[in-house]
């Protein structure tokens, strides 16, 4: 294939795989994980993009590879992981669909590699970014609340009413709070930095209300966005947390309660949840199930790790098709009960540890060690405000991410993994962006599909870029 041809096949397929990341990433946001069933058993939506996003890589004649650490990080860790899950299937005779629903947590993050180099191929990678914040997401940003709120509604109240997924039992709304809060938070977030109207933010912290009187992980990641977002804080910030000290107030005095089943919005909760983060024989004075789950997660998790030292699991764990809930005896649900059966132990680095080994849970935190420390000096030297401002954005995200990665089944998840692997690829952009007046050589130059109609040109400028190209073959 030539050169011209292969640029104009990236110019065809460039934008469209874009888009396809910003509707994953929206329809996640919106809907959690109904939107994550959407397609047919077990092909879904997020593995159709994932596909679709390494055949536009592929096809157009070279490898891109990225001359960062954080890629070489990530190629270990993957090729690593998958070396592990064919072990799994082939020695351990573990289930192939269950050794894949385990290892999805690293091999999603094939979509940060994808956003990366789709970002970096454009004609002016900085000013896609940019555009992000600018013109993104206020435009989507009332269908986000839209679809979270209906989720939120119809997850909670009319539950019974719904229809689930073909060969599925999923229902086609499924809320859950940790999925919530961190688009609810971004969205939050770029209020308090002027990029979107006030309606917005109010209307995303009624919502996160629901989150955190549901979650204490999800109370614990907007406690660590505001203190985040005090190392910048504007006068919209605190306006926020003084309007969120008053309905505080305003709940202890009038002692109003909404039911959300097994806990409820009210002050009283909003107490035993913020008491359970620091003791939780208090919290439990106030709500029992703070202080049963805290115990059976600190169990699952000590026993893991006991397991992993005594049996030397240095270069693989249990195996990546494992059930950890029944071998370490966790299991509170009965195995014909589908999507509630427990598999992985609420602790993203814990399940990586058990199913992989020392080595491998070793890479995961080095990979996040130098994904945050690259993010924080990115926020600090950004050449603008604006730029400045999207590196927080990100890092507010990841941070909470993280944490609700802590306590949950989250980063296993797809409705979580690919937007967060994803925020991951704009990160990495971030990290390596060396000069906004970059472009990539005609030859390979992909149009901006909201700036420059397809098909156009820019002149070649020699910049440096980030991106290293190994040939796949003539012919290809």
């Amino acid at each position: 294939m030539s050169a011209r041809a292969s640029a104009t096949e990236h110019i065809r397929s460039s934008p469209i795989i874009l888009r396809l990341l910003i509707m994953l990433v929206l329809g996640y946001w919106a809907f959690g994980k109904a939107f994550a069933y959407v397609g047919l058993y077990p092909l879904f939506i997020g593995e159709i993009v994932l596909g679709l996003g390494l055949l536009a890589i592929l096809r157009y004649g070279t490898i891109p590879v990225p001359r960062n650490t954080l890629f070489w990080v990530f190629t270990i860790m993957l090729w690593m992981s998958i070396g592990q899950a064919v072990y799994s299937f082939l020695v351990l005779v573990q289930p192939p669909v269950e050794v894949m629903r385990g290892l999805a947590m690293v091999y999603y993050g094939l979509f940060a590699y994808i956003t990366f180099v789709i970002i970096e191929r454009t004609r002016s990678p900085g000013k896609l970014i940019d555009r992000f914040l600018t013109e993104l997401l206020p435009r989507f940003a009332p269908w986000i609340l839209i679809g979270a709120t209906v989720t939120v509604v119809g997850a909670l109240y009319v539950d019974h009413f719904l229809p689930v997924f073909p060969r599925t039992d999923v229902p086609i709304l499924w809320y859950k709070p940790t999925d919530s809060v961190v688009p609810l938070l971004v969205i939050i977030v770029a209020w308090m930095r002027g990029y979107l109207k006030t309606q917005y933010a109010v209307w995303a912290a009624s919502l996160v209300l629901f989150a955190i009187a549901r979650s204490r992980s999800a109370m614990l990641g907007v406690g660590a966005a505001f203190l985040l977002m005090m190392w910048r804080p504007t006068k919209r910030m605190l306006v926020a947390i003084l309007a969120g000290i008053l309905v505080f107030i305003l709940l202890l005095l009038t002692d109003v309660s909404i039911s959300m089943g097994y806990r409820e919005v009210s002050a009283r909760q909003f107490m035993a949840n913020a008491i359970s983060l620091v003791s939780s024989d208090e919290a439990s004075q106030i709500d029992q199930t703070t202080g049963e789950n805290t115990s059976w997660r600190l169990d699952w998790w000590t026993a893991i790790v006991d397991d992993s030292v005594d049996n030397g699991r240095v270069f693989v764990g249990t195996g990546w098709g494992d059930n950890l809930a029944n071998r370490y005896g966790f299991q509170i649900f009965n195995e014909s009960e589908g999507v509630n059966v427990l598999r992985n132990p609420h602790n993203a680095f814990i399940n990586i540890l058990a199913r992989g080994g020392w080595i491998l849970a070793g890479l995961w935190l080095l990979f996040h060690v130098v994904l945050f420390s690259g993010l924080w000096q990115a926020a600090k030297k950004a050449p603008t405000v604006l730029r400045r401002d999207i590196a927080w954005v990100c890092l507010v995200y990841l941070t909470v991410s993280m944490i609700n990665g802590s306590t949950d089944v989250y980063l296993e998840s797809p409705q979580i993994a690919i937007p967060h692997w994803i925020v991951i690829g704009v990160t990495w952009s971030l990290i390596y962006r060396r000069d906004d007046a970059d472009v990539v050589p005609d030859s390979e130059a992909v149009a901006d599909p909201a700036q420059t109609p397809a098909g156009t040109r820019t002149a070649r400028q020699p910049a440096p870029q980030p991106l290293a190209r190994t040939q796949r073959g003539a012919g290809d």
